[in-house]
């Protein structure tokens, strides 16, 4: 699968992910370098109670996982199990609060 291919999964995995369980505001920007892709996705603020649980779920790429991964996005994994999904396909996620927005960043580099 190509590099935009693995992007547009990921984007719209998170975009599921927030509309069923989270809000119904999202504005969605990716932004492509050379050799990396920059996802910002802001919604409305999460609650303590979403950022403490999503604060726990570890998020480091796996390229075990990413071989088979993709074909797992769109499955009905829970909220978490998503996110963890999601977190071993990408080289960098944070997650928290900033003003009255929730941001998800994520990055992601390419193999050369």
């Amino acid at each position: 699968m190509d590099a935009s291919k693995k992007i547009s999964k990921i984007v719209e995995q998170l975009t599921l992910l927030i509309i069923d369980n989270h809000s119904d505001s999202i504005v969605v920007k990716v932004d492509k370098k050379e050799s990396e892709f920059d996802i910002e996705i802001k919604t409305d603020k999460f609650d303590e109670k979403m950022l403490s649980n999503l604060s726990h779920i570890p998020f480091r790429r796996n390229e075990i996982i990413e071989e088979y991964g993709w074909e797992l996005l769109g499955d009905d994994s829970s909220f978490n199990e998503s996110l963890h999904l999601i977190g071993s396909l990408v080289d960098n996620l944070e997650i928290k609060n900033e003003d009255e927005f929730g941001v998800i960043r994520l990055k992601r580099y390419e193999k050369a």
